[in-house]
């Protein structure tokens, strides 16, 4: 089988290697920040970390956005 994208997850790279050697055999590398929680100083780590490695951030995903409407909403937003 063959697929287009293949995401690959792993712990955050300021308290494990694992992000940053995944990060020398993946086509791209994101980084998940969490809204009103990750810290901008650990962002610019993180970033840090992965550029040390001479490999690049492509993009930022915003993760844990409060639900402000139910046109678009998480699914643990439903249950309630």
């Amino acid at each position: 089988e063959s697929f287009d994208v293949i995401i690959i997850d792993s712990p955050n790279c300021l308290n494990s290697s694992e992000a940053l050697i995944l990060s020398k055999v993946v086509d791209y590398t994101l980084l998940v920040v969490a809204q009103n929680i990750t810290k901008f100083e650990n962002l610019e780590k993180a970033k840090l970390a992965i550029e040390n490695v001479n490999e690049k951030v492509t993009g930022i995903v915003l993760n844990k956005i409060p639900c402000q409407t139910k046109k678009i909403c998480c699914c643990s937003c439903l249950k309630k």
